[in-house]
């Protein structure tokens, strides 16, 4: 279901655009390669990379961060080699739930600087 939504909101950003290019902020649970079957989220960041009617301003990862984080750190080498796009680490898990992290220290930033919309 979590896939499914974020799959969603990202056409949703995508078909509701006009020319302008909108502003994205990226929250994912990738784990590609850690489970064979678990592509969705780096699919619809590879999506998102090449669409240029976004531009992601942040990617953050939550679950097995440090795990997430080397996987979209590549991601972004692959497809986007001459961006450069923050990634940071959310929530590793129960016992981080409602602390600060890097990524909501982040967003936070981000947010007071600009309007974003936001794919999680």
């Amino acid at each position: 279901m979590k896939r499914a939504l974020f799959l969603l909101s990202f056409c949703s950003v995508i078909l509701h655009s006009n020319a302008q290019t909108k502003k994205v902020w990226i929250d994912t649970d990738i784990l590609t390669g850690k489970f064979k079957k678990d592509v969705d989220d780096a699919l619809a960041i590879i999506m998102a990379l090449r669409d240029t009617t976004i531009e992601i301003v942040g990617i953050s990862v939550v679950q097995n961060v440090d795990y997430s984080e080397k996987v979209t750190e590549k991601l972004l080498n692959w497809y986007a080699p001459t961006k450069t796009i923050p990634v940071y680490k959310g929530s590793n898990g129960k016992l981080q739930a409602g602390k600060w992290t890097d990524a909501s220290k982040a967003l936070v930033r981000a947010l007071e600087n600009e309007e974003l919309h936001i794919l999680a």
